[in-house]
């Protein structure tokens, strides 16, 4: 079945999920908020209507858990409506949140911290055995109760380089490559236009990623050039090979996030920001969200409105997070608007 069969009615939906999302006019009225009792206010004039009434009063921690169950909610309801490969794919990024999960628990095991975040409870593909995990004396327990899901393979084949280098990066790192060779395997059962439209955001995502990593291994570990090449992430889209190792060599960041937009506009703007780990992530994520709303812009029965949706329902809990913390805190209305991605 081609695209407009297997993609219409879930487009459409899509489409109107996406009239939901938070406007820069409601974006302006948060920022503009002096205390998080009116930032709240305004939210409740929205879609998150009913979430606010549930956390206005928790705490920082339940509040920032409740909006992201709200993201995902809203990829569940996406999964839910869709069909074929389509759905697959989107299933897929309901694991991005697993993968997320996964790695926070595995740090409290290994720090031995015996009560995990509060996230960590909430089912969202599989049932964690969370308190045995934290609990658990070795890497090949927490492998064992991992059984039915796709990430006990993944920790089996990595333990004994954890075991050589005692640390959990090597775990980390083997869940982020398998959960994106995943996704990428997913692309080739969609049609080839929607194939060619995944690839290209996917890949951009990994870029972005990569570019992000390289940029902190620089900066906190002593890591060869070398060393950094190895623990990448495959399948980028602008980036090849010796873009990643100029780079790794010590490269200008900011040059290589021109790459991935390749207009003179764009590199003129990436010139002009500071260049501290920061301010990159906000230009990254920026160029994510311009690569969401191209995808809106494709053949209107692809899945370019479906992926594109996830991003801007992703970033738009990041800026939700964002504000809420800022009015927490006391920032001003500009330094709360500079950390925005819109």
């Amino acid at each position: 079945m081609g695209s407009i069969g297997t993609c219409g009615f879930i487009n459409a939906k899509v489409r109107t999920m996406r009239s939901f999302l938070l406007t820069e006019s409601v974006y302006r009225a948060l920022v503009s908020a002096q205390t998080v009792e009116e930032f709240f206010s305004v939210l409740s004039q929205t879609r998150f209507r009913g979430a606010v009434e549930k956390i206005k009063d928790k705490t920082p921690e339940e509040i920032e858990e409740a909006l992201l169950l709200e993201e995902i909610q809203g990829i569940r309801l996406i999964e839910k409506n869709s069909r074929g490969s389509f759905r697959a794919l989107v299933s897929l990024f309901l694991d991005k949140y697993e993968v997320e999960k996964l790695k926070i628990l595995l740090r409290s095991w290994y720090r031995r911290k015996r009560i995990a975040p509060r996230i960590l409870r909430e089912s969202i593909v599989y049932d964690f055995p969370v308190d045995a995990i934290v609990a658990a004396s070795d890497l090949d327990d927490i492998v064992t109760l991992l059984a039915g899901t796709p990430f006990q393979g993944v920790l089996y084949r990595a333990a004994q380089e954890y075991e050589e280098k005692g640390s959990l990066f090597s775990l980390e790192l083997a869940l982020d490559k398998d959960l994106f060779h995943r996704l990428w395997e997913a692309t080739e059962s969609l049609p080839k236009k929607d194939r060619r439209i995944a690839r290209r955001l996917l890949g951009i995502e990994i870029d972005l990623r990569n570019i992000q990593w390289i940029g902190r291994f620089r900066k906190y570990y002593n890591m060869s050039s070398a060393e950094i090449g190895n623990v990448l992430l495959p399948y980028g889209y602008r980036m090849e090979e010796g873009d990643y190792q100029k780079l790794a060599s010590g490269g200008d960041i900011l040059k290589a996030v021109g790459l991935i937009r390749k207009d003179a506009a764009a590199l003129q703007e990436f010139s002009q920001e500071e260049t501290d780990l920061n301010s990159v992530e906000r230009i990254l994520y920026h160029i994510l969200l311009l690569e969401a709303k191209r995808a809106f812009r494709e053949f209107p029965f692809s899945i370019g409105s479906i992926l594109g949706y996830i991003v801007l329902l992703q970033i738009e809990t990041k800026n939700l997070k964002t504000l809420y913390e800022a009015k927490m805190y006391k920032l001003s209305s500009q330094q709360a608007e500079d950390l925005l991605v819109l």
